[in-house]
């Protein structure tokens, strides 16, 4: 089975780029520590935090902006869907061609066949891969095996590939990536940023999006470049991660009344603590603190009777719930019509899983489509 990790959506935004740069620290600092604060990220070298949580009757000065909106291309279906009726083949076309679907609709002999003699590198390079063993050179991917085959316990399916996975709000896939072990880490920065920003590449997306992730990946670094890149960020967090707010001043108590609300703004980054039935801790570079919304939650009274009320809820969090969900969507559709089979080797798995997401996303622009007649 394949482990879809990454929850990040990509959602348009019209309002402009905000200006600004970093935050200066003040002169007062120790010598010692304003260089050592300095050499650091921004964002990492904003963890003092003196001035203690605020509330939401507290008035937030600093309106943030969301970025500018230059994607590369016009969002939407492009061209030629755009124009006449479009079947869901038609548009699977796109991603495979005909002579590709012909070899879809097989006899069982002829799929065995092929299913026996795939590969996904050549069988020469193989060859001479196996002679590395034991050696630096040696590439452990190209193995029939799952030499990368991850376990996690708190999955369904307990062992299988994992996969970090770029979606819109929609459940499209707009980009994966097969977590290849440690090694493949890139920026020396951590494995979360460099999956977000290899997934959110500029270059290919364009700006102007907002990322919603989840807590492995939320930190202030990362939310601190991707608006440095004109991107937008908004996710829960772990509250022991570098750079996080550690003041305990005016904090949220464990027996705080539901719907209280603590915040701490840092430049564009803004951290909320909420309290729900448990504390709920989220970042974000695109949201302030409360505009008045509720949600409706049971609460007894002081005759132990239950009844539904209001309780204050940040905005951030309100669209944070609105916005996440892509990637349980994404995953419910590829699970209804798989064409995953079991196999022991792990590049077949890879490319069924393709074949999923290109039948899904197919599927979803078909619906795009008829909503559109």
């Amino acid at each position: 089975m394949i482990f879809i990790f990454l929850e990040c959506l990509l959602i348009k935004n019209p309002s402009p780029v905000p200006e600004g740069g970093e935050r200066s620290l003040g002169e007062e600092v120790p010598i010692p520590l304003a260089r050592l604060l300095l050499a650091m990220p921004s964002p990492l070298a904003r963890s003092l935090h003196p001035q203690g949580w605020k509330t939401e009757a507290d008035p937030d000065t600093v309106t943030p902006q969301t970025p500018r909106f230059i994607p590369k291309r016009t969002p939407g279906v492009q061209s030629p869907l755009t124009t006449g009726a479009h079947s869901p083949a038609d548009i699977f076309l796109l991603f495979f061609d005909y002579e590709a679907l012909k070899l879809l609709l097989m006899s069982r002999d002829s799929f065995r066949a092929i299913v026996s003699n795939l590969h996904m590198s050549d069988p020469k390079d193989t060859a001479v891969n196996d002679l590395k063993r034991s050696t630096k050179e040696y590439n452990h991917l190209q193995k029939a095996s799952l030499p990368i085959k991850q376990y996690m316990k708190a999955k369904p399916t307990k062992w299988g590939l994992k996969f970090f996975v770029l979606v819109d709000v929609n459940g499209h896939t707009v980009d994966y990536r097969l977590y290849t072990g440690k090694n493949g880490a890139t920026t020396g920065k951590g494995l979360s940023f460099d999956v977000v920003t290899t997934l959110v590449n500029k270059d290919y997306l364009g700006s102007g999006y907002t990322v919603y992730c989840d807590n492995f990946y939320s930190s202030p670094h990362l939310f601190h470049h991707r608006s440095q890149q004109g991107f937008g960020a908004c996710g829960t967090y772990r509250t022991n991660r570098a750079g996080m707010p550690k003041t305990q001043d005016n904090a949220l108590k464990a027996d705080a009344a539901r719907g209280s609300i603590r915040w701490i703004r840092d430049g564009e980054l803004l951290f909320i603590k909420w309290m729900d039935t448990r504390e709920v801790s989220i970042l974000t570079t695109v949201h302030p603190v409360y505009t008045g919304e509720t949600v409706m939650r049971w609460q007894q009274n002081a005759d132990g009777v239950y009844n539904r009320v209001a309780v204050p809820r940040p905005t951030a969090i309100s669209e944070y719930n609105k916005y996440m969900g892509g990637v349980d969507t994404s995953d419910q559709m590829l699970g209804t019509a798989s064409v995953h089979r079991k196999t022991k080797r792990w590049p077949t798995t890879v490319l069924q899983h393709m074949l999923d997401i290109a039948v899904t996303n197919s599927f979803i622009t078909h619906k795009e489509l008829m909503t559109k007649q």
